[in-house]
C-alpha cells in the first residue's frame, strides 16, 4: 500500500469517526458538515472528498451493521436444526451472542442506530427500518428452511424472527446504553433459555 493510499485511508476513516462522535452528541439531524469536519481537523472541502453528504456516512454506518449480521446467518445455514436440545442450544446462543457482540464491538455506532432509528423521523429512521427488515427476513428464511428437519416448529417464521431480532435488539440497548453493563455470555444463554422455554414452569 502506498503512502498516499494509506493517508486517504487515514483520512477517511477519521471523518468516519468524527461523524459517530458528533452524532452522539448533537443527534444526526442537528449535525452540520462544518461540526464533523471541525470534529475531525480536516478542512471542508476534503470531506466532500470522501463523502457526498453526511447522509452518506448514515447509510454506511447500517449497512456495516448488515453486512456482519448477514455474514452471522451465512455462517451456519442450518441454524435451526439439530439433532440433540444441546446442539439446538449452542446454535442459537452463537447466533445471539455473536449478534450482541456485533453491537458490543462498535457500541456508538450501534447507539447512533438504535436511538435515531427509533427516536426520530428522517434518513436514519428509514435506514433502521430497512436494517432490521432485512434482517429478520434471513432470520426468518432459515426458520423455514428448518421447518420439520430440526427440533422446532415455528408456524410463523416472519413472526418468530420478529420476536428473536427484537429480544436482541431490546436487550443490548437496555444493558449496553441503559445499565452500561453488558454481560455477552450471560445475556446470550438467558435469552436462549428464553426463546427454547418462555415462561413455563419447569417440572
Amino acid at each position: 500500500m502506498s503512502v498516499n493510499t494509506s493517508d486517504k485511508s487515514n483520512t477517511r476513516q477519521a471523518i468516519f469517526d468524527a461523524a459517530i462522535k458528533v452524532f452522539r452528541e448533537k443527534g444526526f439531524q442537528k449535525t452540520r458538515v462544518s461540526d464533523i469536519v471541525s470534529a475531525a481537523g480536516v478542512a471542508q472541502g476534503t470531506f466532500y472528498l470522501y463523502f457526498p453528504s453526511k447522509d452518506e456516512i448514515a447509510r454506511q454506518i447500517c449497512k456495516g451493521f448488515m453486512v456482519k449480521f448477514q455474514g452471522l446467518l451465512d455462517a451456519d445455514s442450518d441454524l435451526f436444526e439439530a439433532s440433540s436440545k444441546e446442539e439446538l442450544e449452542s446454535k442459537i446462543k452463537s447466533i445471539i451472542k455473536g449478534a450482541l457482540e456485533v453491537f458490543a464491538r462498535d457500541s456508538e455506532a450501534a447507539e447512533i442506530v438504535l436511538r435515531e432509528g427509533i427516536g426520530h423521523g428522517g434518513l436514519f429512521k428509514e435506514l433502521y427500518e430497512d436494517l432490521i427488515v432485512q434482517f429478520i427476513r434471513l432470520l426468518a428464511t432459515r426458520l423455514e428452511n428448518s421447518r420439520g428437519r430440526g427440533m422446532i416448529e415455528a408456524s410463523d417464521p416472519e413472526t418468530a424472527a420478529v420476536f428473536i431480532v427484537g429480544l436482541v435488539e431490546r436487550s443490548f440497548f437496555f444493558f449496553m446504553l441503559v445499565l452500561k453493563e453488558l454481560d455477552v455470555e450471560k445475556i446470550a444463554s438467558d435469552m436462549t433459555d428464553f426463546i427454547l422455554n418462555g415462561l413455563s414452569i419447569r417440572k
